[in-house]
């Protein structure tokens, strides 16, 4: 299903999208305040596309095993993405790629081969997201913060059983806040690959450790 050029206010639900293997299931480009609700789409190269759409809710869907990502957001601002089920992807679970002021909140990302939520900026960065309340279970990395990722909040989720909890890995993503989040049996709970200069960690779930405005190469819990 291919939505394109401000085709705006329309709601796509209860329709399967399966076994796509070259294109996505659902694709918005350029259109916004859409809701996609309570839809399927496994087996395809991407379960849900959102590039350059803006206000949309995606929402009570079920994208398993893509054989890329299960949700994408490119370039996209002020979207709610929750209640979601997003297994067995061969890339990602849920990505935000050069996105701001989105909602990731309430999702099931789990048994994904590589992370469970990604979030990547370059030049454009991904700033202000707030990622809540989700289940990370059985993932390569359950969350993985790439190049410039500022001003994330990340708050009281569960990292369940993840080779890596939470890797930041560049020296731009800072100032991020990370608080009532609840780590159990990763291999390791979260990683600094660079220096970060500035952010809040606090009450991670494990020892009630606090970080605040600490210069650390690599921090593992």
């Amino acid at each position: 299903m291919f939505l394109y050029n401000d085709c705006d206010y329309n709601i796509i639900t209860g329709n399967t999208a399966n076994n796509n293997t070259m294109y996505e299931g659902y694709f918005l480009q350029y259109c916004d305040y859409n809701t996609i609700y309570n839809n399927t789409a496994n087996g395809n190269g991407y379960g849900i596309y959102l590039y350059n759409s803006d206000n949309n809710t995606v929402s009570g869907n079920i994208v398993n095993n893509n054989t890329q990502y299960g949700i994408y957001l490119e370039e996209c601002n002020y979207n709610t993405i929750s209640g979601n089920t997003a297994n067995n992807n061969t890339i990602n679970g849920i990505s935000i790629d050069s996105s701001h002021y989105n909602l990731i909140a309430g999702n099931n990302v789990n048994d994904n081969l590589n992370n469970g939520i990604w979030l990547y900026g370059d030049e454009d960065m991904c700033d202000d997201n707030n990622i809540t309340d989700n289940i990370l279970e059985n993932n390569d990395v359950g969350l993985y913060f790439e190049e410039v990722c500022r001003n994330n909040t990340v708050a009281k989720n569960i990292l369940h059983n993840n080779a890596l909890g939470i890797i930041f890995d560049h020296i731009g993503c800072d100032s991020n806040s990370l608080y009532e989040n609840f780590f159990l049996k990763n291999g390791k709970h979260a990683m600094m690959m660079e220096l970060i200069t500035t952010g809040i960690v606090r009450q991670l779930g494990i020892t009630g450790i606090i970080i605040q405005d600490q210069m650390r190469i690599m921090m593992e819990l």
